[in-house]
């Protein structure tokens, strides 16, 4: 069975919603990280805090892929400040 996709509307809704608490800033924040980063839900429900660290150039995402892999390293990510 083949996961569900997002459609660009209802996703881009979200991400243009003015959002009152950082509860809700939170939340878009992680779908940048998993829409850009190719994040599985899995992953995305094991990022920390920790894993993500703001450097001069934007942000790097450290985290595992949760599939079976050869090699169990982690994985980084960096985002540009200019994205955001």
């Amino acid at each position: 069975m083949q996961a569900p996709i997002f459609e660009e509307s209802p996703l881009k809704e979200f991400m243009l919603s003015q959002m009152e608490s950082s509860y809700w800033l939170v939340r878009q924040a992680v779908v940048i990280v998993a829409f850009f980063g190719g994040l599985r839900l899995k992953e995305c429900e094991d990022l920390a805090l920790e894993k993500i660290v703001r450097n001069h150039d934007g942000y790097r995402v450290t985290h595992s892929r949760c599939k079976q892999r050869s090699d169990k390293r982690y994985f980084l990510q960096l985002f540009l400040k200019s994205f955001f």
